[in-house]
């Protein structure tokens, strides 16, 4: 069995997964996970958001710049890679690659 690691929360934020977490799921859920990055580094956690607006949370990527739209693409093609990397490998292992839940067992019942 392989060990697991530990991933900071900085390599979190940094590698994509915060952005890519909330894009793909949290926003669209009227929710959104925010950090806090010291002028040290350190990145803590800060909160996590709600809204009941119908929108959910979304970026804006119209009021970002060049070099931060280009940051947000470069982590979500991160992200990506990684996702395809293990989808292909869980597909291989276990035949599917988001685990089910117990809805999904019970309908095979």
């Amino acid at each position: 069995m392989v060990e697991s690691k530990i991933m900071t929360l900085k390599d979190f934020v940094d590698q994509g997964f915060l952005q890519e977490l909330n894009r793909q799921f949290l926003h669209k859920h009227g929710l959104a996970m925010s950090v806090i990055e010291e002028e040290s580094g350190k990145v803590t956690f800060n909160a996590i958001m709600q809204t009941d607006d119908p929108e959910g949370f979304y970026f804006g990527m119209g009021r970002k710049s060049d070099s931060e739209k280009q940051d947000f693409v470069d982590k979500a093609w991160a992200v990506k890679e990684c996702h395809d990397n293990y989808r292909n490998k869980r597909g291989q292992l276990f035949g599917y690659t988001l685990e089910q839940t117990v809805l999904d067992c019970l309908r095979r019942s």
